[in-house]
C-alpha cells in the first residue's frame, strides 16, 4: 500500500509543479480536482466491499446505541477503544507515538513550500521535484530496504521503531540547517529508512487486538492520525509565523517537527516495560485471588 503511495507522490508532485510553472497554481488545483471526480466515480460504482454482507457483525451494544443516535456510538466506539488499551497497555504508547509521528509529519508538511521558498529560493517546479524524488524514496524504503531492516533485527520490531523516528528526527533537524539543494537531496538519501518508522509501529498495533478487535482498532487510528496531522499543520504553520514575526530562520517549525520524532521514539522504547508491568500485576492478582502469600504478591508487583 505505502509503495502504491509513494508511487503517487512520485508522479503527483511532478505533475503539479509542471502544471503550476506553465500555467500557474490553478492549473494544479483543477487538476487535483478533476482526479477525485474520477476517484468519486470509481468509488462508488466500481469499488467492491471488502468484507462479505453475510460476515458483517455489529456488537448489540453498538447496534442499539447507533439507533439515530451518533453521540452513543461515539461514546460507545471510545469505550470499547479505552477497554482495549486497559488490556494491552503497550497499545496506549504505540498509539501515542503514531500520534506524535503524526504530528511531526504535519508540522513539516504544512510548512515545506514555505521553509524551501524562503531558504533556497525553491519555485513550484523544484518542490514538485523534491517531492517526487520524495516519493521515490519512499518507495524504496518501504519495497526493499524495510523487509531487510526486520529481516535484521530478527523480530525486536520495537527497537527498529524507535531507530527509524530517532532517525527521522535527526533527518529533519538536519533539512532545518541545510544551506542548499545537494544538501537536501544529500539528508534525504542517509534518512532514506526513517520512512519505515510509522509501517513498523502499525504493525506493532495490531498484534495488541484479536482478529474480531481489527475492525475497531483501524478505526481508531484512523481518527487519531487524522486529529494528529490536523493539529501538527496548526502548531507548524503558528511556529512557522511566530518565527517569521521575530526574525528566526524559516525552519524553526522543521525543528519542533524533530522533537515530535524523538517522543514517538520514546513512546515506543516505553512500551515494552508497560506490558511486563502489567503481566507483573496479573500474576500477582491470580497469586493473592487464589489464597497466596501476600508478602510474595508484593514482590512480585
Amino acid at each position: 500500500l505505502l509503495t502504491c503511495v509513494g508511487g503517487a507522490m512520485v508522479m503527483g508532485p511532478m505533475i503539479g509543479g509542471e502544471l503550476a510553472s506553465r500555467w500557474g497554481h490553478e492549473a494544479s488545483f483543477l487538476f487535483a480536482a478533476a482526479l477525485l471526480v474520477v476517484a468519486l466515480g470509481y468509488t462508488a460504482l466500481l469499488l467492491p466491499e471488502y468484507l462479505p454482507l453475510e460476515r458483517r457483525a455489529v456488537a448489540p451494544q453498538r447496534a442499539a446505541a447507533g439507533n439515530g443516535d451518533g453521540a452513543g456510538q461515539t461514546r460507545q466506539l471510545l469505550h470499547e477503544l479505552q477497554s482495549l488499551t486497559r488490556k494491552s497497555p503497550q497499545l496506549a504508547w504505540y498509539l501515542a507515538a503514531m500520534g506524535f509521528a503524526n504530528v511531526g509529519m504535519g508540522a513539516y508538511g504544512s510548512v515545506q513550500p514555505f521553509w524551501a521558498r524562503e531558504e533556497l529560493g525553491w519555485a513550484a517546479r523544484d518542490l514538485g521535484r523534491y517531492m517526487s524524488f520524495t516519493g521515490f524514496i519512499v518507495i524504496i524504503a518501504q519495497g526493499g530496504l524495510l523487509p531487510l531492516l526486520r529481516n535484521m533485527v530478527k523480530g525486536q520490531e520495537g527497537r527498529l521503531a524507535q531507530c527509524c523516528f530517532l532517525l527521522n528526527a535527526v533527518k529533519v533537524a538536519a533539512l532545518s540547517f541545510a544551506p542548499n539543494t545537494a544538501s537536501v537531496y544529500a539528508i534525504s538519501v542517509a534518512g532514506v529508512a526513517s520512512s519505515c518508522g510509522g509501517t513498523v509501529t502499525r504493525s506493532l498495533t495490531s498484534r495488541c487486538a484479536s482478529e474480531q478487535q481489527q475492525g475497531l482498532l483501524a478505526g481508531g487510528i484512523s481518527a487519531l492520525l487524522a486529529a494528529a496531522s490536523t493539529l501538527g499543520a496548526l502548531v507548524g504553520s503558528q511556529a512557522l509565523a511566530a518565527a517569521l514575526r521575530r526574525g528566526l530562520p524559516s525552519g524553526a517549525p522543521l525543528q519542533l517537527s524533530a522533537v515530535c520524532f524523538a517522543l514517538a521514539a520514546l513512546c515506543v522504547a516505553r512500551a515494552p516495560a508497560a506490558a511486563r508491568a502489567a503481566k507483573y500485576e496479573e500474576a500477582a492478582k491470580t497469586l493473592e485471588e487464589g489464597g497466596g502469600d501476600v508478602h510474595e504478591a508484593a514482590k512480585i508487583r
